[in-house]
């Protein structure tokens, strides 16, 4: 998958400005709940994957915006089925993820849990969670970055957890 770089169209230095162009949001949002029906994904780690805020995606799929950044719409369309799942085959370093899985656990996040919402096996959590595990997929990566982003009470069983994400 190509990913499609952030253009600056503001250019602080010298003053030059130019509007960034905008696109009907329509199209993207068809584009965007095929992808999610084509690989079974979440929208959230789509999105990450393409390069584009969740923020963004979800206004996009809410139907909450009628036109979105064209950068934005690019990088959406670059995102195909076949390379957003190549993305569960393709190694990253556990670190970052070690730190995210740690950081939802102790927000109260039970492993099991997290184990269910990415699609992991409660023995890979753990390993991901003692440091055992040197590499990652890309995607369970990305899982773990939007479990971050959610702010969902029903992942928590802890009050005070609940209460954080609230």
């Amino acid at each position: 998958m190509t990913l499609i770089p952030f253009p600056h169209t503001d250019n602080i230095h010298t003053g030059t400005a130019q509007p960034e162009p905008w696109v009907l949001a329509g199209p993207f949002r068809a584009w965007l709940g095929h992808l999610v029906s084509a690989t079974g994904l979440p929208w959230r780690v789509i999105a990450l994957a393409a390069g584009v805020s969740t923020r963004t995606a979800g206004r996009i799929l809410r139907g909450e915006t009628r036109k979105i950044r064209a950068c934005d719409g690019q990088a959406l369309l670059a995102a195909r089925p076949a390379d957003l799942l190549a993305l569960g085959v393709t190694p990253t370093p556990a670190g970052s993820t070690t730190e995210r899985a740690r950081h939802l656990v102790d927000a109260g996040v039970p492993p099991s849990r997290l184990a269910d919402v990415v699609g992991l096996t409660d023995r890979q959590v753990a390993a991901i969670l003692d440091g055992r595990t040197q590499t990652v997929s890309v995607l369970t990566a990305l899982a773990f970055v939007a479990l971050l982003e959610v702010r969902d009470a029903t992942l928590y069983t802890t009050a005070a957890g609940a209460r954080a994400a609230a």
